[in-house]
């Protein structure tokens, strides 16, 4: 079992944007960005609609799945975070192609919005099926004095759940349990939030955690007595698991994320 050991130093992870394992890239690079979140259908298949954007950054910092940190902390509730937001276009070429384990399509630009900017996503209410686990590859055919013909693939993880989560722990022994990941490469972002006002009827508060996806962890002493104080009512789990995968070519990355949410989960 791992101990995670809180710090006021520990970086603050929104379960919006998880940055604990990151790769940092040159000062400056032309920069393919993919984001993939796991959809399920009113038939209960899973689907994926990204969207890609194309631009030249500096000093930019990309999450990486393949070098978790494992760290809990506590922060007020709710946090908000975002995805990578590109400062300018760069023309990729006509489409990028999406192949997954059963289908293939086509993400073409789209240049509504507000500021304009080109992303590259399926068409209106469209998704293409795939089965959690299985990889997913992007190929863009590239543009003369844009971004260059490059290929990626990203690995999914499988659909998961929660042991039962204890509400009244011990201070020294709240451990939580989740299905593991069946390989390395993947991270659970982690919040326990809760609220300790005894009149509150929402949570205020949160434990954050960044953990490698083995299925355990104990939250340390500190954190736990803020989670069996809490106000019944207020506590409530939220998660996703995220894998990432990179392609670097002198000075260009191709980058995806996928990211796959477990249901959230209110206690009384």
């Amino acid at each position: 079992m791992k101990l995670i050991r809180g710090a006021a130093a520990m970086a603050v992870v929104a379960l919006a944007g998880c940055k604990l394992g990151s790769s940092d890239l040159p000062s400056s690079i032309n920069i393919g960005a993919i984001f993939m979140t796991d959809s399920l259908t009113p038939s209960g298949a899973h689907v994926l609609a990204p969207t890609a954007t194309f631009s030249n950054e500096s000093n930019l910092t990309l999450p990486d799945s393949r070098v978790p940190v494992d760290s809990c902390t506590s922060a007020p509730y709710p946090l908000t975070g975002a995805d990578f937001l590109p400062s300018g276009a760069l023309d990729a070429g006509a489409s990028v192609s999406m192949q997954t384990d059963l289908g293939t399509t086509e993400l073409t630009p789209d240049t509504t919005g507000s500021p304009p900017s080109v992303t590259y996503r399926l068409p209106a209410d469209s998704a293409i099926p795939f089965t959690p686990g299985t990889s997913v590859t992007f190929a863009v055919p590239g543009a003369t004095n844009g971004f260059p013909a490059m290929t990626v693939t990203a690995g999914t993880a499988t659909t998961y759940a929660f042991s039962p989560i204890d509400t009244a722990p011990a201070a020294d022994s709240f451990v939580v349990h989740w299905s593991p990941a069946a390989g390395t490469g993947t991270v659970l972002a982690l919040t326990l939030a809760f609220s300790t006002n005894p009149d509150a009827i929402k949570p205020d508060q949160q434990i954050l955690c960044s953990l490698v996806d083995d299925g355990v962890v104990q939250i340390p002493f500190a954190l736990a007595s803020l989670w069996r104080d809490a106000t019944p009512g207020t506590r409530v789990i939220q998660s996703y698991k995220w894998v990432t995968g990179t392609n670097r070519q002198g000075g260009n990355a191709f980058f995806v994320r996928y990211r796959t949410f477990n249901n959230t989960a209110t206690f009384q």
